[in-house]
């Protein structure tokens, strides 16, 4: 569809399109722009319209547009949602893949997200997020290891053990034994 005149401009500038930013969105439902553009498209075809009438149709359609908003957020705002997903989901069977998706960004931009704002890929954070939670449980309940690292998102009790080991420095058994003991010694 193309148009000119006197108005052309105006019209344009009032719609806030522009060659940076053409994307725009209706205001009205789907049927009723069909009915309009219906409208206009017959008026325009008649040979006894005038140019007021085909200038009012225009006007109409304009009048239903608004600018397209992408709903972009901020560097700050994505990574606050990857962190509320994952303290929100830690203890689930989520991957990566899955924070990317919640957020609707990329896999890659994700990756580069977590390093430069935490120095660690959000593998390691997710994996950080489950052994915190791991330390709090072997202090507090009497669940057995097995049942702690599958309360925390992990899916087998050796791959929980060796990330465990990794970060902590010693078994999860080693942790509670030694846990239990300072408990004692600080009842005293």
């Amino acid at each position: 569809m193309s148009f000119s005149g006197k108005l052309a401009e105006k019209l344009i500038e009032a719609s806030c399109i522009t060659r940076q930013s053409p994307m725009f969105r209706f205001n009205c439902s789907s049927m009723e722009m069909r009915i309009l553009l219906s409208n206009f498209c017959r008026a325009k075809l008649m040979q006894n319209t005038t140019e007021k009438e085909l200038a009012d149709y225009l006007c109409e359609l304009f009048r239903q547009i608004t600018p397209y908003q992408s709903g972009k957020k901020s560097k700050s705002q994505y990574f606050e949602l990857c962190l509320k997903f994952i303290h929100e989901h830690y203890s689930e069977n989520i991957s990566i893949q899955d924070i990317a998706n919640h957020v609707a960004i990329d896999r890659t931009y994700l990756y580069k997200l977590f390093k430069s704002e935490l120095g660690i890929s959000p593998q390691t954070y997710l994996i950080d997020q489950r052994i915190a939670q791991a330390c709090k449980l072997l202090r507090a309940t009497d669940l057995n290891v097995t049942e702690i690292a599958l309360s925390v998102g992990f899916k087998d009790f050796s791959n929980f053990s060796r990330q465990f080991k990794k970060r902590e420095g010693i078994s999860p058994l080693k942790f509670r034994t030694q846990c239990s003991k300072e408990n004692v010694f600080l009842s005293f």
